[in-house]
């Protein structure tokens, strides 16, 4: 009998994992192409440290757990990628609501450096947010950033000195999230819980 009650209570928990894992919460629009703009260190552009960053809208409460983004550019020389959020259009890389840096999986996807985030966790209600990110490479050969086929031009690029160029091209980027589960999943898994629990009781009193 605890053998069943256990196992019910993993099934639970993994129930629970599968409502709140969802893959891409955010796709910016597929691949387009690529540009001049810089998305990497000082010593790749000209002695300046470049992001690219970009809108994105939620429609629903989630948490952010990767990012995928495109640029060209060799991946021999990648270290790691600074990213960050913002609430609002950024005028400076300062006054984000969450911000750091980590190594990305490095991938070639149809002709260019795909650079895959993950082990994210960033909590974020529904609405609009600005996303951003620039590679740390150890050699002189620059990464500029892959455009999305969206035709928008919203992207922002910002260095770390405080130049601001907006207008531009939108960035090839995707989010993956993990979505906070529905009041009624949750309730609903949890009364399975409490059947399983008065079932194993009463043949218990049996």
């Amino acid at each position: 009998m605890r053998h069943i009650v256990l196992s019910s209570i993993a099934l639970a928990t993994s129930m629970l994992a599968g409502v709140s894992n969802a893959a891409v919460v955010y796709d910016n629009g597929s691949i387009g192409p690529s540009t001049y703009w810089c998305v990497s260190g000082m010593n790749q552009c000209g002695g300046e440290s470049w992001t690219i960053a970009d809108n994105f809208t939620l429609s629903a409460a989630a948490v952010v757990t990767g990012l995928d983004n495109w640029n060209l550019g060799g991946p021999a020389g990648y270290v790691s990628t600074n990213w960050r959020i913002w609430a609002n259009q950024p005028t400076s890389l300062g006054e984000t609501i969450a911000s750091g840096n980590a190594v990305a999986t490095i991938s070639e996807d149809a002709g260019f450096t795909l650079a895959s985030l993950s082990g994210l966790s960033v909590s974020l209600d529904a609405g609009s947010y600005w996303i951003g990110f620039s590679h740390v490479l150890n050699s002189y050969d620059p990464w500029t950033y892959v455009t999305s086929s969206s035709g928008q031009a919203n992207a922002v690029q910002l260095s770390e000195r405080g130049v601001n160029i907006s207008g531009l091209a939108d960035a090839a980027f995707r989010l993956h999230t993990s979505a906070v589960p529905e009041p009624e999943s949750v309730a609903l898994i949890l009364a399975g819980l409490a059947v399983v629990g008065v079932a194993s009781r009463r043949r218990a009193a049996c």
